[in-house]
């Protein structure tokens, strides 16, 4: 749990590594200016208690701006020499202004995209009551075709899982396909199964899990690959859903302070769709746009590989200005409910049927581990999902084989989640160059947490999502929040929130965990790190570090204006205040992108 005593600014200063030996002896923060001429600005923010990220000038007042970048950044006397005649200056009025924050991993399309589509739209708040209430209700409003939707909380599900029995009650014969809260998971009817060819003969595929019951008959809920197995035979949504559900998503992100994103599992309408927003002038973001590189079952042998999207052969296409669109994404597992995560110790929980000592799988396989290689050789950037630590050990074993073949690529390759992993792979990813990302939107007391606790046991459970070790440890860690697949909506503030204290912001009982309980308190980390994490480190990740990510001359003028300084708070040893705090203007290479009404 946070320490909550109080912290003073020097000693915040001295932890993020800021204070100079001139600031200790007393100078100002804001006694000097980093400018790259001295010719009137575009733009100048003054009056700020702005925080920069920048170890060589932790602190200003003001910044100019022209052509979109920070062409100067210091003490408001110093920045008022570059107001002209055509210079705009807007006043913060003393607000605390940080970098814009970097959300490397979330999944924009899923959030609007079953309201578009008109599918069946769940709530994780929604009981087993109100999910198959509203299925009948769907069913009767849509006599034909699939009820295809999202997002049920197995947590509210007797047994702890929506099965094909249920769904029979209410909508008796139809073809039924509903994700859970983790994305990983679904919930088929029987329809869709026959539909689908799972059967009692069909064996849990590579990669994934059927769950049958004692008379041998699958129960309906999927994990993994074996939710693709019936999500394949589902018709997709047309462009024009996409075109109208991401920039809802965007409008909601751009209102979290965020200006650069990581867009994973894209597909050609997903692309499309941020072309065409970057052609319209209606972006506004950067965006690390990737490919799912989905997998295929290959009747007859049990065994999975590689699925690659048609259009990855020509996707420098889509590479722009505000677009990196050179990068691909797999799946190495799934997650620890769904028993699709392989652990280095053997799971401590509900096996559902396996016999211990049980290591959990993994979803990858040797042919879709050679695409990877083929992929890197190309120049792209390669994102891997690994949850399991024994999972990461598999994937770092394959990322050392890729820099041995390919030692100079300048590439830096990317693990997501880092869920549970091993001091020495920490080190291996370090050695390597390979980044990561981890999502507290995920661990922080929660639905999410217990489902994995179920199948892991407490203790296993426990050593997840170990931010301060892995940053003791060398690694300096990204943010991503995961919208679309943590089942809850998108809060930037609670999630940093979260890593200070490692409770709930929302102060909310879950299962186990009271009102105030903490996962894991000893792995909470302090401020500095986390704005880190939210801004510079997810630049790196990105490989824009030197564009973005921290406010200093010659980089693209993205901040944030807040409410509340964040250090004040924390001083006060108040960091449950943090997720309280509002962000006042989104400023993307100089200009609002979001302004609170």
């Amino acid at each position: 749990m946070y320490n909550k005593g109080l912290m003073s600014r020097r000693v915040f200063l001295a932890r993020a590594g800021l204070l100079s030996a001139s600031m200790l002896a007393g100078r100002g923060i804001f006694s000097t200016v980093f400018a790259a001429s001295n010719k009137s600005a575009d733009i100048v923010y003054r009056n700020g208690r702005i925080y920069t990220v920048n170890p060589m000038q932790p602190w200003a007042e003001a910044i100019a701006v022209r052509d979109q970048r920070i062409v100067a950044i210091g003490g408001d006397d110093l920045i008022k020499g570059m107001v002209g005649k055509k210079t705009k200056v807007v006043d913060l009025k003393n607000a605390f202004v940080l970098p814009g924050f970097h959300d490397c991993h979330l999944h924009p399309h899923f959030i609007f995209r079953d309201k578009v589509a008109d599918r069946l739209s769940l709530s994780p708040s929604d009981t087993q009551e109100r999910v198959l209430n509203k299925i009948a209700e769907y069913a009767k409003k849509h006599p034909d075709g699939w009820i295809a939707g999202s997002v049920w909380n197995g947590a509210n599900f007797e047994g702890g899982r929506l099965t094909a029995a249920m769904i029979e009650k209410v909508a008796p014969g139809r073809a039924v396909w509903l994700k859970d809260t983790t994305g990983h998971n679904a919930a088929a009817s029987k329809t869709a199964l026959k539909l689908a060819g799972i059967t009692k003969d069909t064996p849990s595929p590579f990669g994934g899990f059927i769950e049958k019951g004692a008379d041998g008959e699958p129960t309906g809920y999927l994990s993994d690959n074996a939710s693709a197995m019936v999500g394949g035979v589902l018709p997709g949504p047309p462009l024009e859903v996409y075109k109208k559900c991401i920039p809802m998503a965007l409008d909601v992100v751009r209102a979290n302070g965020v200006t650069a994103i990581g867009d994973m599992a894209g597909r050609e309408p997903i692309h499309e769709t941020y072309k065409a927003l970057e052609d319209g002038g209606e972006l506004s973001l950067k965006v690390m746009l990737t490919v799912g590189m989905f997998t295929e079952g290959r009747h007859g042998d049990g065994t999975w590989e590689a699925h690659p999207q048609p259009f990855v052969e020509t996707v420098e296409k889509y590479n722009s200005h505000l677009i990196d669109a050179m990068n691909v994404k797999f799946w190495a597992d799934g997650t620890p409910p769904g028993l699709t995560s392989l652990m280095l110790d053997p799971y401590q929980g509900d096996l559902r049927g396996n016999k211990p000592p049980f290591y959990g799988a993994v979803t990858w396989s040797k042919p879709v581990q050679e695409t990877m290689r083929a992929y890197d050789l190309r120049g792209l950037r390669i994102h891997v999902h690994s949850v399991g630590d024994g999972t990461t050990r598999q994937v770092l074993d394959v990322f050392e084989q890729i820099r041995a073949n390919n030692p100079h690529n300048p590439v830096k390759h990317h693990i997501s989640h880092l869920s549970y992993v091993s001091d020495e792979d920490v080190a291996r990813m370090r050695r390597l160059g390979v980044t990561g990302e981890i999502s507290p939107d995920v661990w922080f007391p929660s639905v999410t947490v217990i489902a994995c606790g179920t199948t892991l046991g407490k203790e296993l459970n426990e050593t997840g999502w170990p931010v301060k070790r892995i940053m003791e440890n060398g690694l300096e860690l990204a943010f991503g929040s995961d919208w679309g697949s943590s089942g809850r909506g998108y809060d930037v503030m609670a999630s940093l929130e979260a890593l200070l204290t490692r409770e709930n912001p929302w102060d909310k009982e879950h299962g186990p965990y009271k009102a105030g309980d903490a996962f894991a308190p000893d792995q909470a980390i302090d401020l500095p790190a986390a704005l880190r994490m939210l801004t510079i480190n997810g630049a790196k990740l990105m490989q824009h570090e030197r564009e973005r990510g921290s406010l200093e001359v010659g980089k693209y003028a993205d901040m944030v204006v807040l409410s509340d300084n964040l250090i004040d708070l924390v001083e006060a040893g108040r960091p449950e205040k943090i997720s309280k705090v509002k962000v006042l203007k989104t400023i993307f290479e100089g200009e609002e992108s979001f302004t609170a009404g």
